[in-house]
């Protein structure tokens, strides 16, 4: 089974939004660093983070989990 790399999906969405790190971390209440572990793979977020993710950014959880 293929790994999900959310990290990636998150940076790339994140990128295009034209937001920063600080940003997520300000829109979703989730720790800077948190939101560096995460698009570095090195956590991986609990589905209540994912839904604080994809509300913060507009975008499906879905888009969050997809393989590239």
């Amino acid at each position: 089974m293929d790994k999900v790399f959310i990290g990636d999906n998150l940076r790339r969405i994140r990128s295009q939004q034209n937001l920063s790190q600080a940003d997520v971390s300000r829109l979703t209440g989730l720790r800077h660093g948190f939101i560096s572990e995460l698009e570095s793979n090195k956590k991986e977020p609990c589905a209540g983070t994912l839904l604080k993710l994809s509300t913060a950014l507009g975008v499906s959880v879905d888009s969050l989990l997809a393989r590239e």
